[in-house]
């Protein structure tokens, strides 16, 4: 992405960044459709329930291991590369409009400014046409991770992506919508914002800065502000 030479001088010292996957796209509940329907196939009935116990938070093959263990069989590769390929497509399928909080809030804090992180599962070609509308504004940076559980990224992921903003952990804020997130991010050092959907809102976010309904509450533009002390 080309940004002016006056803006690229500018040293930017906090950041803030969004689990793309789940704050926006919706990723949990995709994700429950995607193992719902793969255990659907081998005969194994799962409820959301039986999901946020077994799968959320866990690797993908232990957890379908978990949901399948009952039924005295184990997941097999077959599986596992079919119920991350159904959510990747759903996720890759999705685009973010140029009227969706996010962009309000990335164009707010990169007006500071303030270094937004866009952190996905998806594929660079694929990340790159379903948050085009965000790509467009100066100090966003795109963030392609490769290992994830399900629902969050592990702490690892967060330290490399702390490294990836080129800034200290603790001076980035973390957005995250479930408590494996949450206490991911809070283990790489960094602050965070919790933004629950309705399979994540039970959860418990203790550590958490914050935590939101929903990303277009007015207050997490200041929440944001308040943790970066800006």
């Amino acid at each position: 992405m080309a940004i002016s030479k006056k803006k690229s001088k500018q040293v930017i010292t906090k950041g803030c960044v969004i689990e793309m996957d789940t704050v926006v796209l919706g990723g949990i509940p995709h994700m429950y459709g995607a193992v719902r329907d793969e255990l659907a196939r081998q005969q194994v009935p799962l409820d959301e329930g039986t999901f946020a116990r077994f799968l959320l938070g866990t690797y993908l093959e232990n957890g379908l291991n978990r949901a399948m263990h009952a039924a005295g069989r184990r997941a097999t590769t077959e599986m596992v590369q079919n119920v991350r390929s159904a959510y990747l497509a759903q996720l890759a399928a999705a685009s973010v409009p140029e009227n969706h909080p996010v962009v309000a809030l990335a164009k707010s804090l990169t007006g500071i400014p303030v270094r937004v992180g866009l952190l996905t599962l998806l594929g660079h070609e694929e990340a790159m046409r379903v948050f085009e509308p965000l790509l467009d504004l100066p100090h966003v940076k795109l963030i392609c991770e490769t290992q994830a559980v399900v629902g969050s990224f592990p702490r690892d992921a967060w330290r490399r992506t702390s490294a990836t903003m080129d800034m200290a952990d603790r001076l980035c804020v973390a957005i995250v919508a479930a408590a494996a997130s949450n206490k991911a991010a809070l283990a790489a050092s960094m602050p965070t914002i919790v933004v629950p959907d309705a399979m994540t809102d039970y959860q418990d976010f203790t550590g958490a800065q914050y935590v939101f309904e929903k990303l277009g509450d007015d207050g997490v533009l200041p929440a944001v502000k308040q943790v970066l002390r800006i």
